[in-house]
């Protein structure tokens, strides 16, 4: 895949996030200086290197410039999430959305029911 900065991951962490997890279709610039503490600058670099590699898309809103990322064009490694059942046991130490899988992504976005629960580690069993 393509290589990015470790701000470039945390910018397509985020948006990955935004729009997987929170259903936003659409960032701007200024959500995610705000929401990441980085620099304008950084992140409309990263923008273009994601624009560059064909996986971000840009929408005008009046004076606004919205993006989204095209997750047709990106290359996974984990194929379309079947409906079913699934179990995702994220260990309390996991940094949310940076250590979660885009199929993790996948499956949290796409379930019609999601339960949480404190963590059960050291529980005999769930009842």
């Amino acid at each position: 895949m393509y290589k990015l900065s470790h701000s470039g991951k945390l910018v397509l962490m985020y948006m990955a996030w935004r729009h997987l997890i929170c259903g936003f279709d659409y960032v701007t610039v200024k959500d995610m200086v705000s929401d990441l503490e980085i620099p304008e600058r950084t992140v409309r670099k990263i923008l273009a290197q994601l624009r560059d590699a064909g996986l971000l898309e840009m929408r005008t809103s009046g004076r606004r410039i919205k993006y989204r990322l095209l997750f047709q064009n990106f290359s996974l490694d984990a194929s379309e999430v079947e409906p079913g059942v699934y179990l995702l046991d994220i260990p309390a130490e996991v940094r949310i959305p940076g250590d979660l899988t885009f199929r993790a992504f996948s499956i949290l976005r796409s379930a019609r029911l999601l339960i949480y629960t404190a963590s059960h580690a050291d529980k005999q069993g769930l009842v």
